[in-house]
């Protein structure tokens, strides 16, 4: 049971392995989420693919997600929710109408829409919404919600309202630019994956201007190639530019300046960011400007040459947040060997505590210092720890492992994992080992179901071999 919560891959081969025996564990995960952190760990498709393989019936599932009075939180529903909407995208009949239902008369109708298009995208919806659900939905839904709806969820609206007068009113209004109430996301980060848009950067950045660069900072996602870009400039007029931006400019061209003025080795503002971080340990961080004051500061000194760095992380690696916080991310990125010792003791005091995200940092750390004396501890974390991007992160740094085959049953059991990072993690380590699974390898490579990227360092793999 453990195995299944914490997705490992060996959970999953034991599933299978049981069939309809591992079926009430499962239907357990599903309804009992499990996930240390709901917003970002991976589970929908791994139980979905083990609820096929075990033909578990999922009227469990349908029930929960259909009872309106019960008392509990929208991110109760996520992932029973998720896990449907991937076992329809799988192809399975009673996901179909279990989704259905639950579009047509659900409270979580919002919800089964977001993952249908998370799923499959406007193709899977359409598979399993019909034009009378909608007729349903629309006469006993609020016409604002509708319209959210209609502006963010990827569905053959324009082709549904030719049947649904009412829907024709409410694309109508979306299209006139009637302000709406914007919606909150229904689900977790994956759901909102798909939706989320490549920034309009563009081509040749050290064509622009010092002043237009940082001007972009403000296009969503530019952030880090526009401070890359910026750190190229060391002429005077665009130093003075870059430590203007940090002092009076908006919080998004004060973080790439800071970024920039870091990768250039500036020590200019390490004292303000001390200063501040270590001010912001007494306060509550919960004003956005602070907030992202706090993310530029961190930036910058993770920027920053190791010979710079590294000394105050070692100093603060052990303060209170968040200069804590700032000393994980430079040790991650130049963590040396003779830090091991200290890196190891703290993962094992984050484990014990259930502190994931210093244990992430650890883990980070111990991979740039070098994992190969570290694999007893890597190997606790990848047991034990409850987190998937926790595992997700051992993988990893038990593929730069330089001892052949001492991190191979690890590394072969995440060609399994929930994480598809850690599946791809673990594909591209497979040249370091003649002993894995070349079946599983070319099912990663060939399912059309399994993400791209996966897919590509599976089939990566198989060329090695």
């Amino acid at each position: 049971m453990k195995l299944l919560q914490q997705g490992r891959g060996a959970g999953f081969l034991a599933a299978v392995d049981a069939g309809k025996r591992a079926s009430a564990d499962l239907l357990d995960c599903v309804l009992h989420d499990p996930r240390w952190d709901r917003q970002v760990e991976s589970r929908d498709d791994y139980y979905a693919q083990l609820l096929l393989a075990t033909d578990t019936n999922i009227d469990a599932v349908h029930r929960f997600i259909l009872e309106e009075g019960r008392e509990a939180d929208d991110a109760d529903f996520w992932l029973p929710i998720g896990v449907l909407a991937e076992m329809s995208r799988r192809g399975s009949a009673s996901a179909n109408d279990a989704m259905a239902e639950a579009v047509t008369t659900g409270a979580q109708w919002r919800s089964c829409l977001d993952a249908l298009d998370a799923a499959g995208g406007l193709d899977l919806v359409r598979q399993v919404v019909s034009v009378e659900a909608v007729k349903t939905l629309m006469s006993r839904v609020g016409v604002n919600e509708i319209a959210d709806a209609v502006e963010l969820v990827a569905a053959p609206w324009e082709s549904w309202a030719e049947q649904v007068p009412a829907l024709r009113f409410v694309i109508s209004g979306n299209k006139s630019g009637r302000a709406l109430e914007p919606r909150r996301l229904s689900g977790n980060v994956a759901w909102a994956a798909s939706r989320l848009l490549k920034p309009e950067i563009p081509d040749d950045l050290a064509a622009l201007t010092t002043e237009s660069l940082l001007l972009l900072s403000a296009t969503s996602g530019a952030a880090s190639e526009v401070a890359k870009e910026l750190a190229r400039r060391t002429d005077p007029k665009s130093l003075r530019l870059l430590v203007t931006a940090v002092e009076l400019g908006t919080p998004g061209e004060r973080n790439v300046a800071l970024r920039a003025l870091g990768r250039q080795g500036s020590t200019e503002f390490v004292a303000a960011a001390e200063e501040f971080l270590r001010r912001a340990s007494t306060l509550a961080l919960t004003e956005g400007r602070e907030n992202q004051r706090r993310i530029g500061f961190v930036r910058y000194l993770e920027e920053l040459p190791p010979a710079v760095s590294l000394p105050l992380a070692r100093t603060w690696f052990f303060e209170a947040w968040p200069l804590a916080l700032a000393a994980q991310h430079i040790l991650a990125r130049h963590a040396a060997s003779d830090d091991r010792p200290m890196l190891e003791a703290a993962g094992a005091a984050a484990l014990e505590s259930s502190d994931m995200y210093r244990l992430c940092s650890v883990v980070d750390a111990l991979a740039t210092a070098g994992p190969d004396d570290s694999l007893p501890f890597l190997a606790e974390v990848y047991e034990q720890a409850p987190y998937s991007w926790a595992r997700r992160r051992v993988v990893g740094a038990m593929g730069r492992c330089h001892i052949t085959g001492a991190a191979d049953r690890y590394l072969e059991e995440a060609l399994w994992d929930c994480e598809p990072e850690s599946r791809k993690l673990a594909c591209r380590a497979i040249g370091k080992s003649t002993n894995f699974p070349l079946a599983r390898i070319r099912e990663l490579a060939s399912d059309p179901y399994e993400e791209d990227f996966v897919g590509e360092a599976a089939r990566g793999a198989l060329e090695r071999k």
